[in-house]
């Protein structure tokens, strides 16, 4: 199938291969995307995705990439082949070629992590020699410079010798008194590339030399004076001289092209290549698309799907087809967005089957249809007589008569420009036949029969384009599931008109259609109703979770503040108790120096009762703050992943992260905050405590274990960021129970390697 077709043509695929063929550089590129096919092979268009994919990771980490803009230099290169000879700049074409080269195997070295990219530069062979030659022989502005060779170099520079003796000569004579008396102006000039004066025609013997020309007035002759005869003969022969040197090395230039010629070609066609791999990625961004997952059995799921041609705020629609339904009748007001929803169906799968990124987000689903067909836009045609109705038929006729299984089909205002009756009988019909065929088939219309069609057929499923009956306007959203309203007599009331031929016009209409539409009507209002309630839902979840981080936040800090508290008070009685045990011990010394022999006993008795008061008060002190900080408690001496434990120092229970590493330290989860603690800070929590704990991280732990990759990427962060994301994985490999991971950080500066390593030296959890 030409993509060109007119079915594709009708879907504005042209349009968008405009867009890639004007982000091309060169005109091999140019070439491919114009006779580009499309395929049905998924390992091919795979491939062509990976491709894409490397190009946007080359933009993304800005890796050297050439812009592959080089002159159209295949016919020059045919020409050297059959022994022509190129001019200076022919020449200057392929140098551009040759430098463009040069610069691909450079930036190429820097494509490590891009293997299908780095893998087609490798066969770039670059003609060093070639380029050398050029470079020396061609200038930028395409000319012969003077070290092209030496000879060229020395006829130049006797030339400029002779033609600055030639002019001085002539200067002379100018600024002498027969100069003054018989030439017409005061200036050299040059006549038959030969050197001359402007003599007055009455004084032409006066200077003797011969005449070249004369003014068209006859009043002067144009002069070569006789002295200056042989070094004009001379400098003739140093032009002629130059023109041979440069025609040598033209055609010396020009074997050497053609010696090279195979390779370059073999160039020219890898830069083209990779020149349209990097306009598809550049494409991709602009359209801020993604790689869809590919498959043959007709199964569609774009999510937040947008067309490509559409600019500025543009509603992004999930579509969907070929899974659990094969027919989708969307119905709606008009101006709805019911034809671009066909439109972008059909436009975004050949796109999938040229191997562009889709304008979607990533997970969308999208198959290998051999065969898109549409009937878009009204086709009436005065020359060839047919009404509207009469082209609608035509093409689809021509459709029913390539019809074949896993095709799809976009039909717009099916059954429309006739009698309704007869139009809604042939609609369901065709709606019938290509079910039956085996064909996934969109289409649109506002026919209440087809509403009722859908109900009835298994496999078929209605859908609308969303109307906001308040603001008569459109929202452009795809409502799958739910048959839409043509809102006619709603929007003429909105507008004005009487409500009596409102009134009247709904007698015309049928009690069985009014029940359709006062129950569709009925589910629409549930719908958005409902839609209201999971709004409001959603923002009081979040304001709750808020809620509960900042309490969470509070009582953390409501532990450590109590708990700093406590501990002052507790140092500050210990060391009131300690002053007041010296000051007892210096009375009591005292007292015992003071007291007779016979009055020791009692002192004895007194200073042992002190001793006794000021130990008890310590003992207190000692154990109020061991019952503060949790440390009456049994020690702990083994741990387990997911423990409840009691942190004394905050006062706080938390969840076991890690287990003890050399120096005795444990990772703790308390509330929202991650920290390091002494084993002997811990305190095993209650019985019951502890079972519903680890009930808690054996969830968390299976559910990581299920979820959790074995490798992160952090390459294209920060290092903050990619330190943050790096900490959260390690943590997420703990709970899952994984002992190896792999980090990719990538190559370029070197900065996001060295973050990481110091972050690896100085975690507690990785060795």
């Amino acid at each position: 199938m030409d993509i060109l077709d007119k079915d594709a043509q009708k879907l504005e695929l042209d349009k968008i291969l405009s867009r890639l063929l004007a982000l091309c550089n060169n005109g091999i590129s140019r070439e491919t995307v114009e006779t580009l096919e499309p395929s049905l092979d998924p390992e091919e268009l795979e491939e062509v995705y990976r491709e894409t994919g490397e190009g946007k990771e080359i933009r993304r980490l800005n890796l050297p990439c050439p812009v592959f803009n080089f002159p159209e230099i295949r016919p020059l290169l045919k020409r050297v082949e059959m022994g022509g000879v190129l001019e200076p700049e022919e020449l200057k074409d392929i140098r551009i070629a040759l430098e463009v080269l040069r610069d691909t195997v450079a930036a190429s070295g820097h494509w490590e992590d891009q293997p299908l990219l780095g893998e087609r530069a490798t066969f770039l062979r670059e003609a060093p020699a070639l380029l050398v030659a050029l470079i020396r022989s061609v200038d930028e502005e395409g000319r012969i410079p003077d070290g092209a060779s030496k000879n060229l170099e020395s006829i130049r520079r006797t030339r400029a010798v002779l033609n600055g003796r030639i002019r001085s000569r002539l200067e002379a004579l100018l600024n002498s008194e027969a100069g003054a008396k018989y030439l017409q102006d005061r200036l050299v000039t040059i006549r038959s590339d030969r050197y001359v004066v402007p003599v007055k025609a009455e004084y032409r013997g006066k200077i003797p030399g011969l005449i070249h020309d004369q003014s068209a007035s006859g009043a002067t002759v144009y002069v070569e004076p006789e002295f200056a005869v042989e070094m004009n003969n001379q400098l003739k022969q140093l032009v002629l001289d130059e023109a041979e040197e440069i025609r040598r090395i033209l055609r010396e230039l020009s074997r050497a092209v053609a010696g090279e010629a195979a390779g370059i070609r073999k160039n020219l066609h890898i830069m083209g290549q990779l020149d349209l791999v990097m306009a598809r990625a550049r494409l991709s961004q602009e359209m801020d698309a993604s790689t869809p997952e590919l498959n043959r059995q007709g199964e569609v799921l774009l999510l937040g799907a947008r067309h490509p041609l559409l600019t500025g705020k543009v509603v992004a629609n999930d579509l969907e087809i070929g899974t659990d339904f094969r027919t989708v009748i969307i119905t709606g007001p008009n101006t709805g967005g019911k034809t671009i929803a066909l439109k972008t169906l059909g436009l975004l799968c050949l796109m999938a089957r040229l191997g562009l990124d889709l304008p979607c987000e990533p997970g969308s689903r999208v198959a290998l249809f051999p065969r898109i067909f549409a009937d878009i836009g009204d086709e009436q045609s005065i020359e060839q007589s047919l009404s509207t109705y009469s082209a609608h038929m035509t093409n689809i006729i021509r459709i029913l008569d390539s019809l074949e299984p896993g095709c799809l089909v976009l039909l717009d205002e099916l059954g429309a420009g006739t009698d309704p009756m007869e139009g809604a009988a042939l609609a369901v019909s065709l709606l019938e036949h290509l079910h039956g065929s085996g064909a996934c088939t969109m289409a649109t219309t506002h026919y209440g029969e087809l509403k009722a069609f859908a109900y009835s057929h298994p496999g078929v499923i209605n859908a609308s384009v969303e109307f906001d009956n308040n603001t008569l306007r459109p929202t452009y959203r795809l409502l799958m599931g739910t048959p839409g309203l043509s809102n006619a007599l709603v929007i003429a009331g909105k507008l004005g008109l009487s409500d009596s031929v409102i009134v009247r016009a709904r007698e015309h209409i049928s009690g069985e259609e009014l029940q359709i539409s006062a129950m569709l009507a009925d589910l629409e209002e549930k719908r958005l109703e409902a839609g209201r309630m999971q709004q409001e839902a959603d923002r009081l979840r979040q304001e709750v979770d808020f809620l509960r981080s900042q309490l969470e936040e509070k009582e953390l800090q409501l532990g450590e503040k109590e708990r700093l508290t406590m501990e002052k008070a507790y140092t500050k009685a210990e060391e009131v108790i300690r002053q007041a045990q010296l000051e007892a011990e210096e009375l009591i010394r005292s007292l015992r120096e003071g007291l007779s022999g016979s009055d020791r006993p009692a002192q004895l008795q007194t200073s042992n009762e002190a001793r006794d008061v000021l130990k008890a008060s310590r003992e207190k002190i000692r154990e109020g703050r061991e019952k503060f900080s949790g440390r009456r408690k049994k020690a702990l001496r083994e741990l387990t992943l997911g423990e409840t434990v009691y942190v004394g120092s905050l006062g706080q229970k938390g969840q076991v992260l890690s287990l003890p590493d050399a120096r005795g330290e444990v990772s703790v989860q308390v509330g929202i905050m991650k920290i390091n603690v002494s084993l002997e800070d811990l305190t095993r929590a209650e019985a019951e405590e502890k079972q519903v704990s680890r009930s808690r991280y054996a969830s968390l732990a299976a559910g990581k274990s299920r979820m959790i990759s074995p490798e992160v990427d952090l390459r294209g962060m920060t290092g903050d960021e990619a330190i943050e994301a790096l900490d959260k994985y390690v943590d997420d490999g703990v709970l899952a129970g994984l002992e190896q991971i792999r980090i990719i950080h990538g190559k370029g500066t070197g900065a996001l390697r060295k973050a990481v390593q110091e972050y690896l030296k100085a975690s507690r959890r990785i060795r």
